[in-house]
């Protein structure tokens, strides 16, 4: 497959996803089959009139994924379930008490930025 004919591929590809993405939201929030489908395809078509020949990179969102998950298992800790932790969340106790010590950490320096 050539380059250009493998790019029509993923854009293709991309327009399909929000498609269908958008299509299924909105049946969870109630909205009929057809008009969801009429509202998904406005959509993309909307993205594609808006960007259409730039170049765009969408970031991975580690970072964001991450602390969410430190968030979660910091709201899960007791002061004694560390090996319970690591269990549930496939990680050793010692990671569970760095990500802890990370999550403390944050918090500090979040809240010394808000008193200065």
């Amino acid at each position: 497959m050539a380059k250009s004919e493998r790019m029509e591929s993923v854009r293709n590809e991309l327009v399909t996803a929000v498609i269908d993405h958008t299509e299924s939201t909105l049946k969870q929030f109630g909205i009929d089959a057809k008009k969801a489908g009429q509202i998904a395809v406005m959509v993309a078509d909307n993205l594609v009139d808006l960007f259409g020949g730039q170049n765009i990179t969408f970031p991975t969102e580690h970072g964001r994924k991450i602390a969410q998950k430190d968030a979660l298992i910091y709201s899960q800790f007791n002061g004694s379930n560390a090996g319970t932790l690591a269990k549930v969340h496939g990680m050793t106790e010692r990671g569970i008490r760095k990500l802890l010590a990370r999550v403390r950490n944050r918090n500090a320096n979040q809240t010394g930025a808000l008193k200065a």
